[in-house]
């Protein structure tokens, strides 16, 4: 039963944290993830199916799951249902609603052959502010058909403004997963955060008025979008690999703000709604994945302490000299400064930087710096090549 839309009551403690697996290809890295995420948090999510429309129905189109890995996880595993964009009508049985309950069943079905065991199941749909009232009928029969499991569904920060509207839909599932890391990658050129905790922490306040269990979903990736000479929007790009832009392109980097996010958690664990059950992160790390924080940072914010970067040069080879960037701590680190060489800038009779860096004589020192009209972000254990020096008096 739905609570009063008045002030919400209030918690405080640890919170439970799962992560989401949302990888369309499974591969051993990604199995290999599934363990180390046993060990690190309280539960997982996995993409199961995604739901596309093709020719007025919705076709599925499954992962290739690694079943056994995840029913050995040792840890609670919940189904997430993904349907692409669609803007109506919303009908309870006409061929659309009949593609979904089919692709849905043999989701279930194919989770609990492989010895699965499951009790959650969520829908993921961004439904447009203004079809409300329609997606209500789809989780009423969502509802029915995830039964007995809990049948929950993700939302958007601005349903939450239609108290009405939204406030039906609560009605119709056992609870929802609130998220705050949406961005319009059309708003900016310049590199922001996925998340503005800030407005966060004021949806959070919002949703716990609701008075339904929900949890929520926070960012742990990083995007570059992509723009023309003229500002137009190309393109974006999250997953592991990094597109070929087109010259000129202007790439921003949207990314998850570590120190931010373990602040926003201390907050949540030392105050937050009663309705506040949980948090999820988008997504769970995967060593192949580039665009994506690792284990050692992710632990620490869901422990809400702050990671730090520690960016180092670091030098190999006699003659030439490999000059690379490494950075050593726990936290992303953005490559916008100065860094010293520490070789004698006497001692350099050839340097040659790689592009997009300069190598100078300064003070007596070689120091490296990177380009300001560009990007670079550094994930903790990962180097960048500078450039190479050649030496006097070494052969």
């Amino acid at each position: 039963m739905l609570g009063s839309l008045g002030c919400s009551r209030q918690a405080s403690g640890p919170l439970p944290q799962r992560v989401y697996i949302w990888q369309r290809a499974w591969t051993p890295a990604v199995s290999a993830a599934v363990k180390e995420s046993a060990l690190q948090a309280s539960g997982i999510v996995v993409l199961a199916a995604h739901l596309d429309l093709k020719e007025g129905v919705f076709v599925a189109t499954e992962p290739n799951i690694d079943w056994k890995a995840l029913a050995g996880c040792g840890k609670p595993v919940a189904l997430a249902i993904r349907i692409s964009r669609y803007r109506g009508p919303f009908l309870s049985d006409d061929a659309v609603m009949r593609s979904i309950r089919s692709g849905v069943a043999a989701t279930l079905a194919k989770a609990e052959a492989a010895g699965l065991s499951f009790q959650e199941i969520q829908l993921d749909f961004d439904c447009a502010d203004s079809k409300l009232d329609g997606y209500r009928v789809w989780l009423r029969e969502f509802k029915k058909m995830v039964a007995p499991r809990r049948a929950v569904f993700t939302i958007l920060p601005s349903w939450l403004s239609n108290k009405p509207g939204f406030a039906a839909l609560c009605s119709e599932a056992d609870g929802f997963v609130l998220q705050v890391h949406s961005v319009d990658f059309i708003e900016s050129t310049q590199s922001r955060k996925l998340c503005d905790t800030a407005r966060a922490a004021k949806w959070v306040e919002a949703a716990g008025k609701f008075g339904v269990p929900f949890e929520v979903a926070l960012p742990t990736y990083r995007s570059f979008v992509g723009f023309d000479p003229k500002g137009k929007f190309l393109g974006v790009v999250s997953e592991a690999t990094r597109q070929q832009w087109p010259p000129g392109t202007t790439v921003a980097a949207y990314y998850s703000d570590a120190p931010d996010l373990a602040k926003f958690v201390r907050g949540l664990v030392a105050k937050r709604p009663a309705g506040l059950r949980g948090l999820i992160w988008f997504r769970m790390p995967v060593s192949t994945d580039e665009n994506n924080w690792g284990w050692n940072t992710l632990s620490k914010v869901m422990a809400g302490e702050e990671p730090k970067p520690n960016l180092e040069i670091r030098l190999k080879g006699n003659n030439p000299v490999d000059i690379s960037l490494l950075n050593s701590g726990d936290a992303d680190a953005s490559i916008d400064g100065r860094y010293a060489v520490k070789i004698p800038a006497s001692s350099v009779v050839f340097s040659e930087a790689l592009p997009g860096w300069r190598l100078e004589k300064e003070n007596g020192v070689l120091t490296a710096s990177f380009s300001k009209d560009r990007d670079l972000r550094l994930t903790p254990g990962k180097s960048v090549p500078v450039g190479w020096v050649r030496l006097k008096g070494r052969e």
